[in-house]
């Protein structure tokens, strides 16, 4: 028999200690011999069938035929030694994945005393160890565990490979999310263990599903220099992962599975793994994990007594830090590439859609709260923020576990997440009022004269608008009184406005039918009322509409007033004249869309582009609702998207009502609703003056269950004029173009498919993120009732921002349509006084990138401006201010200088942007000069 066949017919027996010792050995050497041309098989082989003629002999394999067998093949030994096996121990450690937070605590905790106790009792043995917010739990619950750990981090025994807050998804996180993540957890860490931030240059996310295209990008700017991951991928396992900007990072990925005990007979593919790469080096990282537990002392035992087996590779304990600096040697030798890494369990981009919402809302929120404080900060000197960011911030991270975020836990799970959103939330709705509240008290609004009335107004309102049906918006308390009115509108986006703009008028004593707006300066505003709603509270309201220019990060003031009265009005009231109902389609229309629904279906039956005259939609209708029911053959119906088994068209199969259809000179609107079984859909279609998006505002009712008979799924679909091969999707720091794919793919918020000429069709949403391409039409999951882990993930009302906009097929395009679409003007109640401001005015603009954020810089002085370019080729971003500058720096994610020179001339900075590139920019203002 040759060797292969003598190894097997050994191996298929059980052995005692020394006969697994031996049999290891052999498999090494054999498969050593292997990749070497079979320069030694002979030999092997001689020595198998020598072990197995005493096998046969004595019925085992025994201590003396095991050293015969090694002294017959010592002369191996340097060739098998020259193998480098790096053992890194670690505990994946699942954030709240089926259980809940306490039991997240214990976990940590536990296993934490394990791996100490460990490194008591053998001297050499290493731990490594992930996620900021697993030493955040131990500071907070355990405090007295943090000197022996800092002790072991500092003797190099304990590894730190925590970059991020949590092991975050990387497709549904957020752009600044990602940045925030990186610059937090590298602070947080640095200051807790006493190391430097520096030394953290590895991002280890074993079990992430998926990985946007920009990653490298992203963490070359937060000095990340290696990564470690499982999934996404089925080609490469050790590679150079480049971005589209030609950043890199090294990449390795775990060709066994990173939950893993130790086994003799594991390290068997080694000279095949390291003869494809061109290298010597192995990692093999092992530990009990997702529940946590890490690394058991057999685990530990037994690669103990490995290391001194003579024909078998080096095995260390070690570091994953240490491993990638010595697979860098070989790194011209590795494969380059230059793409997502996608797609995985697909599912996960719908399932649990609350908690999907709350991590889209809170990152817009925040994003918006912080540019009104940076606003308010970069104009008023003596401003001083309420309380920081940072712990908002967290919470947010914290729920972008990848078992968190993607929707892949129990309802404990579900149940903290929103928890820690609403706090989050909060935070950024009541810094961004006071923000607001700041500048209004600063502006010089002294022309306006009020009437002088004073009544039950200032107050009213608490705390309206910033509920899920208001879409989390920020608070509108009443602090003018009688009938003229202050208000100022606020722009937090990076786009100037002239669409129509809500604002919530309370306790207003005249006529709402009267009430007329102007800007401060005395020019006439369009408005149009909304809703009058009385007894909120024992106050009542008006939703208005205006329509005014409101600057990019900047603010209007606007006054509101009740016009003369021209005629007495009617004793009384009299009723219809005249009386029809009709089938007649019915049309909205601004100055750049038509759009024609069927009264009978809510179906969009046409949408026209008005500046080019084309029709955007297929002969099929659009903007419909379907119900699919998936199969479940696969399992893990919260991971897995099934096939569809049955598709229903709501719209046409279920009775819609339309119960109000207005045509305003601001916004045209229908209302409708349509019911069937246990899920009812009420909904509002809006086209705004200035828009170029259709917007639907749905109230879903949810009563449907998933179970082993199928997975009910909410989609909303658009088919297409022509065929789309290709879609852009918005990701994480850029912009990617994806084939027509018969499954769903992830999108921050936007989709964009051609239609016709340059014009694209886009799909928007404020809070989902599972989108498809079919070929011929755009459609986006809004709600599937996944029964694993989760029974009940989706029961009771769901509120829903989706759109359908149009303009070019681009990525600029997209994301200036996705920017104007979630991040609406913000108003304030502002009052007649003097002050330093005026009454209009712009903090800054920025041109030529897209803007992630804008906030105080970590070290107190001055201001960060993080953008990345969207575009196919190089920009030069315009950071624009209304004095001059006097610092302007690049700096990493960590806001460390970068020594990247800055071209600065008086009030503009120009930051030059290779294509996907991003940038982190610190700014500081000269003062203002004394009058």
């Amino acid at each position: 028999m040759d060797g292969m066949t003598l190894y097997e017919a050994l191996h298929a027996k059980p052995q005692g200690e020394w006969g697994t010792r031996i049999l290891a050995e052999m498999g090494f050497l054999l498969e050593m011999s292997r990749v070497s041309g079979g320069k030694w098989m002979d030999r092997i082989t001689e020595q198998l069938a020598l072990l197995q003629t005493a096998d046969r002999a004595n019925g085992a394999i025994t201590r003396a035929d095991v050293q015969r067998a090694e002294a017959a093949l010592s002369d191996l030994a340097p060739e098998a030694r020259a193998y480098e096996i790096t053992c890194a121990a670690h505990a994946h450690i699942d954030m709240n994945w089926m259980w809940g937070f306490q039991e997240t605590a214990a976990v940590t905790i536990d296993t934490f005393r394990t791996m100490l106790k460990l490194m008591d009792e053998y001297p050499d043995f290493t731990f490594s160890q992930s996620q900021a917010s697993v030493y955040r739990i131990v500071a907070e619950y355990a405090p007295e565990l943090l000197d022996p750990i800092r002790a072991r981090v500092h003797e190099g025994r304990w590894e730190v490979t925590a970059s991020t807050w949590v092991e975050n998804d990387k497709n549904m996180s957020g752009s600044e999310a990602m940045a925030r993540h990186l610059l937090y957890t590298k602070r947080y860490l640095s200051k807790l263990l006493d190391i430097p931030a520096e030394s953290i240059q590895l991002d280890f996310e074993p079990d992430t599903f998926g990985h946007c295209a920009n990653l490298p990008e992203i963490l070359n700017n937060g000095g990340i220099r290696y990564y470690y991951h499982c999934r996404g991928m089925n080609e490469a396992h050790i590679y150079n992962w480049q971005a589209p900007s030609g950043a890199q990072v090294l990449v390795y990925r775990e060709p066994a599975w990173y939950n893993q005990t130790i086994e003799p007979d594991m390290f068997r593919n080694v000279p095949s793994f390291c003869a494809e790469y061109h290298t010597k080096q192995y990692l093999k990282v092992y530990g009990v994990g997702d529940h946590g537990g890490g690394p058991t002392r057999r685990d530990v035992s037994r690669l103990v007594e490995m290391a001194g087996w003579p024909l078998f590779p080096t095995i260390r304990f070690g570091t994953i830090h240490g491993f990638f600096r010595k697979l860098e040697r070989d790194r011209a030798a590795f494969p380059t590439v230059c793409r997502e890494l996608n797609y995985v369990f697909t599912g996960c981009y719908t399932s649990q859609s609350r908690i999907k919402q709350a991590n889209q809302i809170g990152e817009d929120r925040l994003y918006e709260s912080e540019a009104l404080d940076s606003m308010a900060g970069l104009m008023i000197p003596s401003y001083r923020i309420t309380d920081s960011y940072e712990t908002a911030w967290r919470r947010i991270l914290f729920n972008q576990f990848h078992d968190i975020l993607p929707g892949s836990g129990v309802p404990e799970t579900r149940a903290y997440a929103l928890g820690e959103f609403q706090k989050a939330v909060a935070a950024a709705q009541i810094n961004g009022k006071y923000a607001m509240e700041q500048l209004c008290a600063a502006m010089d609004t002294s022309a306006v004269q009020p009437d002088g009335n004073a009544d039950r107004a200032a107050g009213a309102g608490v705390g309206y608008g910033t509920s899920a049906a208001s879409g989390f918006g920020f608070p509108s308390a009443e602090r003018g009184a009688g009938a003229v009115r202050l208000y100022t509108l606020f722009n937090p986006s990076q786009f100037d406005r002239d669409t129509a703009a809500e604002l919530t008028v309370w306790d207003w004593p005249g006529d709402p039918e009267r009430m007329v707006a102007e800007t401060a300066d005395g020019r006439p505003i369009p408005v149009q009322l909304l809703e009058s709603g009385p007894h909120y509270w024992d106050h009542y309201f008006h939703r208005l509409l205006l329509k005014t220019a409101v600057p990019s990060f900047g603010y209007t003031t606007v006054v509101l007033r009740s016009a003369p009265l021209r005629r007495l009005p009617p004793v009384w009231h009299p009723g219809p004249d005249c009386d029809f109902i009709s089938d007649q389609p019915i049309e909205l229309e601004n100055e750049y869309l038509h759009a024609v629904f069927s009264p009978n279906t809510m179906a969009l039956c046409s949408l026209v582009d008005r500046e080019t005259g084309a029709e955007l939609l297929h002969s099929k209708p659009a903007g419909v609702f379907r119900l699919i029911t998936e199969e479940t053959g696969n399992g893990m119906t919260a991971w897995r998207v099934g096939k569809y088994a049955k598709t229903e068209n709501l719209s046409e199969m279920c009775p819609v009502t339309v119960s109000e259809t207005v045509h305003g000179a601001l916004r045209q609107q229908i209302r409708f609703e349509l019911h069937r079984d246990a899920l009812t859909l009420r909904g509002t279609v809006m086209l705004d003056a200035g828009s170029r998006a259709l917007r639907y505002h749905l109230t879903v009712d949810w009563r449907l269950f998933g179970d082993k008979q199928g997975i009910p799924q909410l989609q909303f679909a658009v088919p297409l004029a022509a065929s789309a091969g290709t879609a852009l999707c918005a990701t994480p720091y850029g912009v990617v173009e994806r084939p027509a794919l018969a499954h769903d793919v992830p999108c921050l918020g936007a989709m964009a498919a051609p239609a016709v000429g340059d014009r694209a069709v886009m799909l928007l949403s404020d809070c989902k993120y599972g989108f498809r391409n079919n070929g011929d039409e755009l459609l986006v999951n809004l709600i599937r009732a996944s029964y694993d882990p989760d029974p009940m993930p989706e029961i009771g009302e769901h509120t829903i921002d989706i759109g359908i906009g149009v303009d070019s097929y681009d990525p600029a395009a997209l994301l200036r349509m996705r920017d104007q679409f979630v991040h609406p003007t913000a108003s304030c109640a502002n009052t007649a006084h003097s002050g330093s401001l005026a009454p209009d005015g712009q903090a800054f603009a920025v041109q030529n990138a897209v803007l992630t954020a804008v906030k105080r810089a970590e070290n107190g002085s001055g201001w960060i401006f993080r953008m990345y370019n969207a575009d196919p080729i190089a920009a030069e971003a315009l950071l624009r201010f209304p004095r001059p500058v006097s610092v302007a720096e690049r700096t990493d994610v960590l806001e460390n200088g970068t020594e990247a020179p800055l071209s600065v001339n008086d009030c503009t900075v120009r930051v030059v942007l290779s294509v996907g590139q991003m940038a982190t920019v610190r700014v500081l203002l000269a003062p203002e000069k004394a009058d």
